[in-house]
């Protein structure tokens, strides 16, 4: 049985450049990597896997009980591996629906956390968005912020709980469930190659 890697980051983060990066890394590549390279590391929050591994019709549940099953979805995932699975996550790490963690402890073998200066999310963010930079700021405090389609309910993800920035960065660096690397932006942009230790 497989361990999961959770690649956790704030949305606008550079959590997809960052996969980039590790895709080349992993296959040696001397050129750019493209986007549609690293489909092989998930998204933990993709619609169509949680519904091949739940057999439910995911719109048809309320936001908690996907949430609930989430957990499960990870540990049937991880059960199918047998090395390491790259999952990319920007849920926060506390659970919105249920006590405890969307984490499987036993299953997580490390988590990888990219941080981005908050000023430099904000505005990204608005961009993705479609708000100014003072609503989406206004957004990032809010504590139940979720990262939601709910007028594309067919959309290729789940909602995402984010919650506010800090209590997102704090949740993924201050679990005890495994060992958490912290990636700053600003550096792997400074230095990609140093910063992830090749």
């Amino acid at each position: 049985m497989g361990k999961i890697v959770w690649l956790a980051s704030y949305p606008k983060s550079g959590n997809t450049w960052l996969r980039l990066l590790l895709r080349a890394l992993m296959d040696d590549l001397d050129a750019p990597t493209l986007l549609s390279a690293i489909n092989d590391f998930s998204i933990a929050s993709n619609r169509e896997v949680f519904e091949r591994v739940t057999g439910l019709v995911s719109s048809e549940l309320h936001r908690d009980e996907a949430d609930r099953l989430r957990p499960f979805v990870y540990r049937q995932l991880a059960q199918a591996e047998s090395d390491l699975l790259w999952l990319k996550v920007h849920d926060r790490y506390e659970s919105a629906a249920v006590a405890g963690v969307d984490f499987p402890a036993e299953r997580t073998h490390a988590v990888v956390y990219l941080v981005r200066d908050p000023r430099d999310v904000c505005v990204s963010f608005a961009h993705h968005l479609g708000l100014s930079v003072q609503d989406t700021m206004e957004r990032m405090l809010t504590e139940k912020l979720y990262l939601d389609s709910a007028a594309e309910p067919l959309s290729e993800q789940l909602p995402q709980w984010l919650g506010r920035w800090d209590r997102h960065v704090a949740g993924w660096l201050d679990q005890s469930a495994a060992p958490a690397l912290l990636l700053r932006y600003e550096d792997l942009l400074a230095d990609p190659v140093g910063s992830l230790g090749v």
